[in-house]
């Protein structure tokens, strides 16, 4: 939807992008590391998708005032933002349950 909103309404690009690699990002992790430990949901990854879905409602209401858009921008950079701290969460996360398997893998050997 965000893509389309980009594309249609020409809302920047950069928030998608920020986005869609974070996305890409922890789902390859995620499921890098699937086997040896489940990674849930952050509270800041629930943050972020609340934030997302409420600024592409907003951007979708027909005949909004140039504020309304304007707020939906500002919640949109909240995502994004969120996006990029938890992404880094994330990555963290990921990376020291890979450390951990190859600990527990040495060990074993």
């Amino acid at each position: 939807m965000l893509a389309c909103l980009v594309v249609v309404d020409g809302i920047p690009w950069w928030p998608l992008a920020i986005l869609v690699v974070r996305e890409v990002g922890v789902t390859v992790g995620r499921l890098a590391v699937a086997s040896e430990v489940v990674i849930p949901a952050s509270r800041g990854g629930k943050i972020k998708t609340t934030l997302q879905l409420v600024s592409l409602l907003m951007f979708l209401v027909p005949g909004a005032p140039a504020w309304f858009d304007a707020i939906a921008w500002w919640v949109l950079v909240a995502a994004a933002i969120v996006a990029v701290v938890t992404g880094i969460d994330y990555a963290r996360t990921i990376a020291a349950a890979v450390k951990a398997h190859r600990r527990h893998t040495d060990a074993r050997a």
